[in-house]
C-alpha cells in the first residue's frame, strides 16, 4: 500500500498516526536505547507504546465490527431488493402477457370491425330502420296500415338488432310501436 494511501485511510478512519517525541525504537537498538535513557524513560516509553498497540488493537476491532455491520446491512438490502425484483419480474410477465392478450384482441375485434363494415350497406340497411320513427309518423297520417306494413317490414331487423345488443334499438322498437298503436 502506498504512503498516501495509507495516510488518506488513517486519516478516514480517524487513525492518523501519533508521533512520539522521541524516535522509534526500530530505528534505535535496544542496547542503544537502553544506553542513552534512563530506566524511568525507558518504563514511560514502555507504557506509552503499550498504549498505543491497546489504541490500536481497540481502532481494529472498532473498524472490523463497523464493517461487519455494514456488510450484514449490505447483505439484507441486497436480499430485500433480489425478492423485490423476483416480485416485480412476475409482474412484469403478468402484465406482458395481459398486453398480449389485449393486442390479440384488439387485432381481432380490428378485423371482425372491418369485415362487418365492408359487409353492411349503410345506405340500404341502417339508415331506413333508424329513421322509421320519423317515417310511420307520417304515413300514420296519411294511411294507418300502410304504416303498420311499413313497420312489419322491419321488425324482424328491429329485434335482431336487440338480440344482438345494439344501442338504441330497443328505442326505435317502442318509439314504433308506440306510434302504430296510437
Amino acid at each position: 500500500m502506498a504512503a498516501n494511501e495509507k495516510a488518506t485511510l488513517q486519516e478516514y478512519y480517524g487513525l492518523a498516526e501519533k508521533r512520539s517525541e522521541t524516535p522509534s525504537v526500530a530505528k534505535i537498538s535496544a542496547t542503544e536505547w537502553a544506553r542513552t535513557h534512563s530506566l524511568e524513560s525507558l518504563i514511560k516509553h514502555s507504557v506509552e507504546l503499550m498504549e498505543g498497540i491497546k489504541d490500536l488493537k481497540a481502532d481494529h476491532q472498532s473498524l472490523v465490527y463497523n464493517h461487519h455491520q455494514e456488510l450484514v446491512t449490505a447483505s439484507e438490502s441486497i436480499g430485500k431488493m433480489r425478492g423485490g425484483l423476483s416480485e416485480l419480474q412476475s409482474r412484469r410477465n403478468k402484465l406482458k402477457d395481459q398486453i398480449s392478450a389485449i393486442d390479440a384482441q384488439r387485432e381481432t375485434v380490428t378485423s371482425q370491425a372491418s369485415a362487418d363494415h365492408k359487409q353492411v350497406d349503410w345506405d340500404r340497411s341502417v339508415a331506413p330502420v333508424v329513421t322509421l320513427p320519423s317515417r310511420l309518423r307520417k304515413e300514420a297520417q296519411v294511411s294507418e296500415s300502410s304504416a303498420r306494413q311499413l313497420y312489419e317490414e322491419h321488425k324482424k331487423t328491429i329485434e335482431e338488432w336487440i338480440d344482438a345488443g345494439v344501442d338504441g334499438a330497443r328505442r326505435i322498437q317502442t318509439e314504433c310501436e308506440t306510434i302504430i298503436s296510437s
